[in-house]
């Protein structure tokens, strides 16, 4: 009887609390769908252009996206802005900075946010964020994998209102075009189409796209070796909308139109990615987009239309106080609604070339938006310029949150550069923050011999407690409280090594530097300490916080690379295009241009070491660091080359022509000639991704120095000369050693039977005593030993370069390959192209016909052409990708060198930087 009654109470309380669950989770859908119908009913976007009936589908999605409690787009607990995705490499990196001031927008926005029905105890809805010092800052990454298609998505971008509207808009230039010089050569008609070539190149991309429509149809990418697809780009179809100016300009109408009826089908408000990458989307997708429509004589209206689809969502990232893009736009209405502000360390690339596609679109659609949105980054950028620590370039990363933090700038260079002199007077570097004796009462106080462990404990037993009193300050801040730096209060400490002590004036001269593996001399035990300046700091608020400021260094006291490659590339590419696209009716570009050019060919073009002295360029890289005792600049420079700064030469011999600048035309071929020979000397006929130069040390002549180069091979020399060869069995020592540590350390490498337990010699035996007679005992056996390595000597010089050479095969004049694979890329092709439309010479089209059947030969594949690991060997392997560029550009390219020069000719038209045709009005 007592089991049955137990067994009923049981089901009893198990049917309730199903039921309150039950209850629960009903009440949480219905809040949260009233919230949504609430917060997006009649939200509009300044400007916009969409098609009417967007309104009425963008309110269906709302419902769609309502769901229940697990759906990840619901709304999470304050302050968290967003739900953090499920999988995924990009970092994110939430910050708190901006000016102490209120939104209007925001406040007015957060008040119509309130459910009308009460919401259930543990449901907080999205608060939006009144203070712009508030305003995180995010970043990502731009090529990123992703499972699920979007049209399985029940959460859609939807506009809101803006957090930071503009109050006036910066309109299209339309005044007068200047005369700008013809870029093309004047052509005979015997210089006219090569049929034989084109139908060969024609037949390559026709083969690419039959594979891409049968294995990867509607994905972003597909594997031209297992017929799989990839999505990298926010699985809209990449290739398809990437390559669709390419495809007509072929003459493969058929298979365009085929493309033009999927683009009908892709929904731009949806992606299986937390976040959009900005510039990739940019480039291919709008880019893509609005070339087709204008290649395809604007018959094809639906193309513009997703165009503008896809321009309001992106418009939406430039949202932010200072209007400079997030470059990596979270776009899902929980995190959209909230404010942000664009990165403290943005890619310059990534925010600098987007003027092209924005100004295009606007020109089409006559919204004067699209064109502001560009015209504010190239005025920060024109701003900038000239407050570079080299000034007329700009370097890879840049801080365009526009705040500037006072606060961080003047503290002392923690863990960065500190010196102070260690035990012997000599200056260290310091890898953590030493402590001063005024603020020993920051500290916990150690008893001489105390375990560095139980110190650590206790700090972060002391931590926890102080985290649960600031996650209650947090519940309730004050305003002071608000600003108070808290993450400053949970610095790693470093068990390992003692930091250490040290007065405000000097350091006692026993002390040892923090970070350095030595200790202080407080009887062999290390220190803990905590930081200075964390504790007992001011709030900081207001100025303290951020100071507005344009675009500037991610870190004044660390280095910067300046370069023409990767990550700067395209934002110098469109200086000149934008004049172009603009017909000159503003100097800007050309100015910023001209800045740019002069420092770039100055500091980073250089001549390489060649065997035959070929007179050829390339382009490297500068890092420029402060002294942090004189202040001054230290120039660094390196002699790399790459195949995305092969666009460099067509950049400068564009720049040449249209500027009236001779001397960057020649510039410009010499470096274009340079990729050529990089492409010469390797076994493929293919150049590599990355590699290292002999330079020459002057632009105008340079000889064959095999003595210089073989150093460059062999930086070392003279300490691997002077490596010591290890001791081994059957080797006499150099001299006599005492019985000290370091002998003890040796024995231990060659013996594991070898007595390392005492600290010095043993006693000797007692001799027999010489008036007795004893025999000599049995000799010991001795234990059988191991066979010893030894190893061989050093090589000699020439021994190490020859090996270095043969093992890495460096063709002559490479020092390194730091990257040896080649991805389809076009770069290279690109200023063949430009070189041979802007001089008529031959000689262009017989070395791009070269590159052509070298590529064609090793990357061809059963679904199109593949990436390969190793251009030095002469049978790479397959890496079975294959990037949309492959259509977009460099079979364009490769088409379009071979095409009648005038069908589409650079006096009509100019190319983004995925090759996507604009036409120049």
């Amino acid at each position: 009887m007592p089991v049955r009654r137990v067994r009923f109470l049981a089901i009893a309380v198990f049917v309730s609390i199903a039921l309150f669950l039950f209850t629960r989770s009903t009440s949480t859908y219905e809040n949260y769908k009233t919230y949504a119908e609430q917060k997006y009913e009649n939200a509009v976007g300044g400007g916009s252009v969409l098609r009417p009936e967007e309104g009425e589908k963008a309110k269906q999605e709302i419902d769609q996206a309502a769901g229940p409690p697990e759906d990840e787009d619901v709304p999470a607990p304050a302050p968290a802005p967003a739900p953090e995705p499920e999988v995924t490499t990009s970092a994110r990196i939430v910050e708190v900075v901006g000016q102490a001031t209120e939104s209007s927008e925001v406040a007015e926005t957060t008040s119509t946010l309130a459910p009308t029905q009460p919401l259930p105890l543990d449901y907080q809805e999205p608060q939006l964020v009144a203070n712009e010092d508030e305003i995180p800052i995010e970043i990502g990454q731009g090529r990123y994998e992703v499972d699920g298609s979007p049209k399985h998505s029940d959460i859609h971008w939807t506009k809101l209102p803006e957090h930071f509207p503009i109050t006036s808009t910066i309109q299209i230039p339309t005044s007068k075009p200047s005369a700008i010089p013809k870029v093309q050569h004047k052509f005979k008609k015997s210089q006219g189409a090569d049929a034989n070539r084109l139908a060969v190149i024609q037949s390559v991309a026709a083969h690419a796209w039959k594979g891409y429509k049968e294995k990867a149809w509607g994905h972003d990418e597909v594997k031209p070796i297992s017929g799989k697809h990839a999505d990298p780009f926010n699985g809209w179809g990449a290739t398809l909308v990437d390559g669709m100016d390419t495809l007509w300009i072929m003459g493969m109408k058929a298979e365009f139109e085929e493309a033009v009826e999927f683009v009908e089908t892709i929904d731009f408000t949806t992606t299986p990615r937390n976040d959009i990458p900005l510039f990739e989307t940019t480039i291919r997708y709008l880019g893509g987009l609005v070339a087709a429509y204008e290649v395809s004589g604007a018959k094809y209206r639906v193309l513009l239309d997703k165009a503008v689809e896809l321009a309001e969502v992106l418009y939406s990232a430039f949202d932010t106080p200072n209007r400079m893009p997030e470059t990596y736009y979270r776009w899902k209405p929980t995190f959209s609604s909230q404010p942000h502000r664009a990165s403290t360390r943005a890619v310059l690339a990534e925010i600098g070339s987007l003027s092209m596609e924005f100004t295009r679109l606007a020109q089409l659609t006559k919204e004067p938006k699209y064109y502001d949105a560009i015209a504010r980054v190239t005025d920060a950028l024109g701003e900038f310029q000239n407050n570079t620590r080299l000034p007329g370039m700009w370097p890879t990363y840049v801080d365009a949150s526009g705040c500037a933090k006072p606060a961080q700038m003047n503290r002392p260079l923690y863990g960065t550069h500190i010196e102070h002199p260690d035990g012997s007077g000599d200056l260290i570097i310091a890898d953590e923050p030493v402590q001063g004796k005024s603020n020993a009462n920051a500290g916990t106080a150690v008893a001489p011999g105390k375990a560095v462990n139980e110190i650590v404990k206790e700090a972060e037993e002391q931590q926890k407690s102080q985290n649960i009193d600031e996650t209650k300050a947090f519940e309730n801040p004050s305003e002071e409280d608000r600003w108070t730096d808290k993450k400053n209060q949970k610095r790693q400490l470093d068990a390992g090594t003692g930091s250490a002590q040290a007065s405000d004036d000097h350091l006692d001269s026993n002390n040892a530097a923090a970070g350095s593996g030595r200790t202080a001399d407080t009887g062999g035990e290390p220190l803990f300490q905590r930081p200075n300046n964390v504790v007992g700091q001011k709030p900081q608020t207001g100025a303290d916080v951020c100071v507005p400021q344009g675009l500037g260094s991610p870190n004044k006291h660390g280095s910067e690379v300046f370069t023409l490659a990767g990550m700067s590339d395209s934002t110098y590419e469109y200086l000149p295009k934008m004049h172009l696209l603009l017909r000159g009716r503003i100097d800007q570009y050309k100015d910023m241009y001209l800045k740019s050019a002069d420092v770039a060919i100055e500091k980073l073009v250089y001549r390489p070491m060649t065997k035959d002295g070929r007179d050829i360029l390339a382009s490297g890289d500068l890092r420029l660091a402060p002294n942090m005792t004189s202040g001054e600049q230290i120039e660094t420079f390196r002699p790399v080359s790459s195949h995305l700064v092969c666009f460099a030469g067509g950049m400068f011999a564009l720049g040449g022509v249209i500027f009236d600048r001779p001397e960057d035309l020649e510039v410009g071929k010499k470096l274009t000639d340079g990729c050529i020979w990089a492409y010469n000397v390797t076994a493929t006929g293919i150049m590599p991704e990355d590699f290292m130069l002999s330079k020459c040390e002057s632009k105008t002549s340079c000889e064959w120095n095999e003595t210089k180069y073989f150093e460059e091979l062999d930086p070392y020399r003279a300490h691997r000369s002077k490596t010591p060869t290890a001791v081994t069995y059957g080797h006499k020592a150099p001299s006599k050693l005492e019985n000290t540590d370091y002998e003890l350390q040796h024995k231990r490498q060659l013996s594991p039977d070898t007595d390392t337990d005492t600290d010095s010699k043993p006693e000797p035996s007692p001799s027999p005593s010489p008036t007795k007679t004893q025999l000599d005992p049995p000799l010991p056996k001795l234990p059988a030993l191991h066979a010893v390595y030894t190893p061989p000597p050093p090589l000699s010089h020439e021994e190490y370069v020859a090996q270095k050479i043969a093992d890495e095969r460096l063709p002559p004049g490479f020092t390194a390959i730091n990257s040896n694979n080649y991805i389809l890329r076009p770069e290279a092709i690109e200023s063949v192209f430009y070189l041979y439309r802007i001089t008529g010479e031959q000689y262009w089209r017989d070395r791009g016909w070269e590159m052509f059947t070298a590529i064609q030969d090793h990357t061809g594949a059963v679904f199109g052409n593949s990436a390969i690991d190793d251009v030095t060997k002469a049978a790479p392997e397959a890496k079975d990708s294959e990037e949309s560029f492959w259509l977009a550009e460099t079979l364009k390219y490769f088409y379009l060198l071979f095409d009648e020069p005038e069908k589409w000719s650079l006096d009509d038209w100019v190319l983004n930087t995925e090759a996507h045709f604009f036409k120049r009005t």
